[in-house]
């Protein structure tokens, strides 16, 4: 698998997700990370239904102490209890660190792939050489050398072939030369 272009696709599509988005992708790597307290949620009275119980004093210093307004779509807890509201989620807003978020997807994607637009398997590339590698090709009956970089992953094919040296390169072109004077022998 190509990781860092992995995670550069996945990095690019968070950038570009919408509010939903981004919580949905935050309140899922909360839950696997265990990180109840960094969920964000709908600033609505549901919510506080859901954490507060009918404790009106418990919700009333959690929104003086805090920095809440009503008027907000989203609500989180800062770590101290208290409520914090959002007008929209970027990608500031989310418990982690972007980076640190995209290498978890990259690592659980099947968790995350709904949100994304990506397919994992356009990554899943076995490239014949590791970035700095060296090797060989052949072009037009020419040897040809070359240092493996992200240029020779865009034009690698599978039917291009490949040699770790250039005596295996010298070798494999000498055999097509033979076999093709072969083929023009008269009977």
């Amino acid at each position: 698998m190509n990781r860092e272009k992995f995670l550069k696709a996945i990095i690019e599509e968070i950038n570009c997700f919408d509010s939903d988005q981004l919580v949905q992708l935050n309140n899922t790597y909360c839950d696997e990370q265990n990180y109840p307290d960094d969920q964000i949620y709908s600033n609505d009275a549901n919510f506080f239904a859901d954490h507060f119980d009918g404790n009106i004093m418990e919700a009333v210093r959690a929104v003086s102490y805090g920095d809440y307004n009503f008027t907000h779509d989203w609500v989180t807890f800062n770590g101290y209890g208290n409520l914090v509201t959002m007008s929209s989620v970027g990608t500031d807003d989310l418990c982690e660190n972007i980076e640190i978020i995209a290498e978890h997807v990259a690592d659980n994607f099947s968790d995350y792939d709904y949100l994304f637009s990506i397919d994992e398997d356009d990554f899943n590339i076995e490239y014949p050489f590791e970035e700095g590698d060296d090797y060989w090709i052949i072009e037009n009956g020419e040897i040809v050398y070359s240092c493996w970089d992200e240029q020779s992953e865009e034009l690698h094919t599978e039917d291009k072939i490949y040699f770790s040296s250039e005596d295996e390169a010298r070798e494999y072109l000498n055999e097509e030369t033979d076999e093709d004077d072969d083929t023009h022998l008269e009977p």
